[in-house]
């Protein structure tokens, strides 16, 4: 057992991450859904005042950290958000205030250790069906990969505005970089073949 999660955990994980390299480097599809700002340095001075602290941010946001609200002042707050969010606009900001060098080793390492973790969990998923055939097992991933995207993805489109560009290309991403990955957690996952001992 520990073999095959090696063999589809690493191995496995390995192709997704040259897979996710490959594609944010080489092709340009990911720019599709992605937007510029007209002035880039007036926006980052704004939220250097705006957003101080690394986190996510709402706008608008009628839950506030530390208020102590009535029913009725909660009830006034949201009927302002709905209000604001009907005119717009609305953002929801991932920030990191200190910046970030997209050059550090430790991002790398960081999303090659999420991509072996994630072939190592898909490995144990499609164990069970080691006696079922290549392309079961194989589909069995691809299915598994296709959930937990729509599940996350989805959710970001319908409420947070992702849109169908970045939402679409990240699902294709996602079914195409583990779609080559679940090949070899496939493969892994086989039946163990026992060689009996030849007889005169």
């Amino acid at each position: 057992m520990l073999r095959t999660l090696f063999r589809g955990g690493f191995i496995g994980g390995l192709v997704a991450f040259l897979w996710t390299a490959f594609s944010w480097s080489a092709l340009s599809w990911h720019q599709a859904g992605l937007h510029a700002l007209p002035d880039e340095a007036a926006a980052q001075a704004f939220l250097r005042e705006a957003a101080p602290r690394s986190g996510i941010y709402l706008l608008p946001n009628p839950h506030r950290h530390g208020d102590a609200l009535t029913a009725d002042s909660l009830t006034a707050r949201l009927d302002r958000q709905l209000a604001a969010s009907r005119t717009g606009p609305v953002a929801f900001l991932a920030v990191r205030a200190e910046g970030q060098d997209l050059a550090h080793p430790a991002w790398f390492l960081n999303t090659l250790l999420i991509h072996l973790v994630g072939a190592t969990l898909l490995t144990l998923l499609v164990l069970p069906l080691r006696h079922l055939p290549f392309w079961r097992r194989w589909l069995t991933v691809e299915l598994a990969v296709l959930a937990g995207a729509w599940l996350t993805l989805l959710p970001a489109w319908n409420w947070w505005h992702a849109g169908p560009a970045w939402t679409l290309t990240l699902l294709a991403d996602l079914l195409v970089g583990w779609g080559i990955a679940g090949l070899v957690i496939a493969w892994a996952s086989g039946p163990v073949r026992r060689f009996a001992p030849s007889t005169p």
